[in-house]
């Protein structure tokens, strides 16, 4: 069965907030909605006129592969169907609109962060993205007897997006511009955190901070040398008292720790997904895609910061 999809109406915003908040229980749109939402980059599917699933394109900045250029690069937010509507293929059909949307619009890779691990598999059966970005995920609980060796500064989009570049070079990565990293800046207020320089006796660090419930802490991305992570991880506790902290690095290794021994990391995970444009020829070697075939590239790419 074929799925109408279409780009939305201007009195299809009240559709699209109920979907959004019956999905995800958001309470506060306005900052999405004044912030980022545009009609030419939202792709709805509908019944009897009527939308029942949405999805959202956003200008994410670049996608550097290492050191060499970039390409832009838009991520697929958002996707949402209500639940009388779900199991009928409309997620899907608004995920494939919304990659032919990108690549349309000059986006050479279109990314997507899954809310849950089985869409891996199912978006990579009915679309042609394909699992890419990885992270290292650990839980800690607070510990009041760190050593407090280091400093937390709260920094600016723009200065953030410095240090996080140098953190960054020769990890194939997302680059955000700076009104993603803006949006990402709201949304740490929103939830009572925000970005952050910190200063360790082994050297500098950098991190996203938000608070996801009082007994809750999500560091969404900590940038350091390995010897410092500690340090760095310590003034975060102090600043943010809680029972848990779930805190996402780069992987930087395979998921499989040692090649042929078949054992896995528990604490590495699939992350994200990408389409990759077949028209364009300015992409870096690790995008080119002969027989629809991703290179895997030298390292785990690395996404960060995708508004989770």
């Amino acid at each position: 069965m074929s799925t109408l999809t279409r780009r939305p109406n201007h009195d299809d915003i009240p559709a699209l907030r109920l979907i959004w908040k019956t999905a995800f229980g958001d309470g506060d749109l306005d900052g999405f909605f004044n912030h980022y939402y545009a009609r030419d980059h939202c792709i709805v599917a509908v019944t009897n006129d009527t939308p029942v699933s949405a999805g959202y394109l956003l200008p994410a900045g670049s996608y550097l592969d290492c050191d060499g250029p970039g390409v832009p690069c838009a991520m697929i937010y958002g996707v949402a169907t209500l639940p009388g509507f779900r199991g009928q293929g409309f997620g899907a059909a608004v995920v494939r609109g919304l990659i032919a949307e990108g690549h349309d619009s000059g986006y050479a890779a279109i990314t997507l962060c899954p809310a849950e691990d089985s869409l891996f598999n199912y978006y990579s059966a009915r679309t042609d993205l394909r699992d890419w970005f990885y992270i290292h995920e650990r839980r800690h609980s607070y510990d009041p007897a760190s050593n407090i060796n280091a400093g937390l500064i709260p920094v600016a989009a723009g200065e953030y997006d410095s240090l996080r570049s140098n953190f960054l070079a020769g990890v194939p990565h997302i680059a955000p511009d700076i009104r993603a990293l803006t949006y990402q800046a709201l949304l740490c207020r929103q939830y009572g955190g925000g970005f952050y320089s910190i200063d360790t006796k082994n050297g500098a660090a950098c991190a996203v901070v938000e608070r996801q419930s009082p007994d809750v802490v999500w560091i969404k991305e900590l940038l350091s040398p390995a010897e410092c992570e500690n340090d760095a991880l310590a003034a975060i506790m102090s600043s943010y008292p809680a029972k848990e902290y779930i805190v996402r690095t780069p992987a930087r290794s395979s998921p499989h720790s040692g090649q042929g021994s078949g054992n896995i990391d528990p604490s590495i995970r699939r992350f994200g997904m990408i389409s990759v444009s077949s028209t364009l020829h300015s992409q870096p070697p690790a995008l080119h895609t002969p027989h629809s075939t991703l290179h895997a590239p030298p390292a785990p790419p690395w996404f960060g910061l995708a508004f989770d």
